[in-house]
């Protein structure tokens, strides 16, 4: 029987006045280069088919009954020509080589089943970056300016913000918002292929090649244990996760989680995880309202006390990425000692906080998010 959605529940180059330079080089810019792609493994599931991506049969991923663009018959991610899959993420990269305009750019990945690339770490842009590196063509990324503060992603990933302490591109140059007037036509950013720093603030009716990006089709959560069991790539065998969608104080939430094998609130490795993660979370439904973490202020009278994982790692370590955005954790009366992240559909970062976005309240119940070992 098919599964359905519902029974599944389960960057700083600064254009001033080098930028007739810089204008003259993207004219010439070559078509991004042609790749031969590396076979993809046959899955041996019977239930390729069902929408559920089965990794222990050899799935990449899984359309359901009806199909979809860049997932095959046999639950194998297809990449266009000339495209790359990551194996790390199963995300297939692919190339839209004429020059056009950043809207054009947006409509053209659409229209493929996908969006204009977007990056959630120093590792997924070198990769993007070193398969680009035969053509030597500067292309549009998928951040769109809203204000002087920052930029928000195309799609439900963290964006950047201009004073973002866990924002993935905190080390742009002091001048990467010279350009950024308020007011005016916002401007879009740009990966530049000739720069020390890749990145570059560009107009958005200029034309630039494009990359592509396609997250693979399906979903890998399913009921179990009285919530929604979940899988991600990114800890296939170490981690596995169980969301809660019931409301839950933040104490009794962890208390659940203890009762897991090797389990607690959810605790970010990496960014691949964190992304990967709400990827999944994003399709099911209610789910932006935020889950309780494993990141708390386990001493609250010793003052403003260090931020620490579940696991005893303290976030002033950097022994995992930077979980805060732009917003900071409050220091106000009655702020939550337990963390949370949230819909990332802002200019957010990492997207852990522990008051809401005006700093006034803390939740006192949400749904929330364990991890175990399988």
């Amino acid at each position: 029987m098919a599964r359905t959605k519902a029974t599944a529940i389960a960057l700083a180059f600064v254009l001033g006045a080098g930028g007739a330079g810089v204008a003259a080089f993207v004219a010439c810019a070559p078509d991004l280069a042609t790749f031969t792609l590396s076979p993809v493994p046959t899955p041996t599931s019977a239930l390729c088919g069902n929408g559920f991506i089965d990794f222990d049969a050899g799935e990449q991923c899984d359309p359901g009954e009806g199909g979809a663009v860049g997932c095959t018959g046999k639950c194998a991610v297809e990449c266009a020509d000339g495209g790359f899959v990551d194996d790390a993420s199963n995300h297939c990269y692919f190339a839209i080589a004429t020059p056009v305009a950043y809207p054009n750019a947006k409509s053209g990945c659409v229209q493929a089943s996908g969006h204009v690339v977007t990056f959630v770490s120093r590792a997924e842009l070198s990769k993007v970056h070193a398969w680009n590196a035969a053509a030597d063509a500067s292309f549009w990324v998928g951040l769109e300016g809203q204000s002087a503060e920052g930029w928000v992603a195309v799609v439900d990933e963290p964006g950047w913000a201009k004073q973002c302490g866990g924002c993935y591109a905190e080390n742009y140059d002091a001048g990467f918002f010279a350009d950024f007037v308020d007011g005016a036509t916002p401007p879009c950013v740009a990966v530049y292929s000739r720069s020390p720093s890749p990145w570059l603030v560009y107009f958005c009716g200029a034309t630039l090649p494009t990359v592509c990006e396609r997250e693979p089709l399906g979903t890998t959560a399913q009921p179990c244990n009285g919530g929604t069991c979940i899988d991600v790539l990114a800890t296939l065998g170490k981690k596995r996760y169980l969301y809660v969608a019931s409301d839950t104080d933040p104490a009794a939430a962890a208390a659940f989680c203890k009762q897991l094998p090797e389990g607690n609130l959810v605790v970010f490795e990496s960014r691949e995880e964190r992304e990967q993660l709400w990827h999944e979370l994003g399709q099911l439904p209610n789910v932006n309202a935020g889950v309780w973490i494993g990141l708390s202020r386990p001493d609250p009278d010793a003052g403003f006390s260090e931020w620490r994982w579940d696991t005893g790692e303290r976030v002033a370590d950097n022994v995992h990425p930077n979980p805060f955005g732009n917003n900071q954790p409050s220091r106000i009366t009655g702020a939550s000692l337990r963390a949370y992240a949230v819909d990332p559909g802002t200019v957010d970062s990492q997207l852990a906080r522990n008051v809401d976005r005006g700093f006034n309240t803390s939740p006192a119940t949400l749904p929330y998010l364990c991890q175990f070992k399988p």
